[in-house]
């Protein structure tokens, strides 16, 4: 499962969009979901199975935990907001 996220700084703010050439966001979200509730497997919106433990969706989802964003505060995978508390976190 390849999952690239892209940062980008503009002015003040922080852009991150989070996206898949294999997967769709719905896709995405499953798997985050399912991983943090510590489910082995979940299903992709073409109905297959996939894991849960993959190196892209434990590291995403532990970025996502340090610096406390929730995958539901993504819009079709972008997410933007102040530049400020993420300087606060370094």
């Amino acid at each position: 499962m390849e999952i690239g996220v892209s940062v980008n700084l503009t002015n003040e703010l922080i852009d991150v969009d989070i996206s898949s050439q294999k997967m769709s966001w719905e896709d995405i979200q499953a798997a985050l979901k399912a991983y943090k509730e510590k489910r082995h497997y979940f299903v992709l919106s073409n109905g297959l199975l996939q894991k849960t433990q993959q190196p892209t969706t434990e590291q995403l989802a532990q970025a996502l935990h340090d610096l406390n964003i929730s995958f539901t505060d993504f819009i079709h995978g972008k997410l933007q907001f102040a530049r400020l508390p993420l300087l606060l976190l370094c």
